[in-house]
């Protein structure tokens, strides 16, 4: 394949020789758990800056790369599906 380098592969290639096994799939795309985080807002002015908490909302959060995945209520909760 065009992006398939074997000297980057490392421990693990990314090229199969028939089809992808589905546990490698589920094990690397989404092999990890969110995180929850609290909701604030920064306020930046001439005069310093301002963190507002919103007590009644959280965040859940990429554990790797902290993006936003969505905003919830805070009795939200997460639930795994397998």
């Amino acid at each position: 394949a065009w992006h398939y380098r074997e000297s980057l592969q490392g421990d693990e290639p990314n090229h199969y020789t028939g089809a992808i096994p589905v546990a490698d799939v589920r094990r690397r795309l989404f092999g990890w758990e969110p995180i929850e985080a609290v909701s604030a807002a920064i306020i930046i002015t001439d005069e310093g800056v301002q963190t507002i908490m919103d007590e009644t909302r959280k965040q859940i959060v990429h554990p790797d790369t902290g993006q936003v995945l969505g905003v919830f209520k805070s009795g939200y909760q997460y639930v795994l599906h397998s």
